[in-house]
């Protein structure tokens, strides 16, 4: 596999209400679609806010941003950060 036309993509980390989560998720879906790697989701503040990680590429970053800082205003943006590319085999 050729890994050279590979796009570069970021772990993004959102902080949102436990009632916007499926708000979030819809969005982020519509948004990003196939551009979304993978996201999890992480209950903070005994379960009434919920922390979601995003792995999306590099064109997805500021759509996702955009989109969520427009149509959900209370969501906390935290880090954001390359993600490193995994290499397989021993080392």
């Amino acid at each position: 596999m050729d890994t050279s036309l590979r796009q570069p993509t970021f772990l993004i980390h959102i902080t949102v209400d436990k009632e916007c989560l499926s708000a979030l998720r819809q969005l982020v879906f519509k948004t990003c679609g196939a551009m979304l790697s993978f996201m999890r989701v992480v209950a903070v503040d005994h379960a009434e806010r919920m922390r979601v990680d995003l792995c999306v590429t590099e064109p997805a970053l500021r759509l996702t941003m955009d989109a969520v800082m427009r149509w959900l205003p209370a969501a906390e943006f935290g880090r954001i950060c390359q993600d490193r590319p995994r290499h397989g085999g021993a080392q």
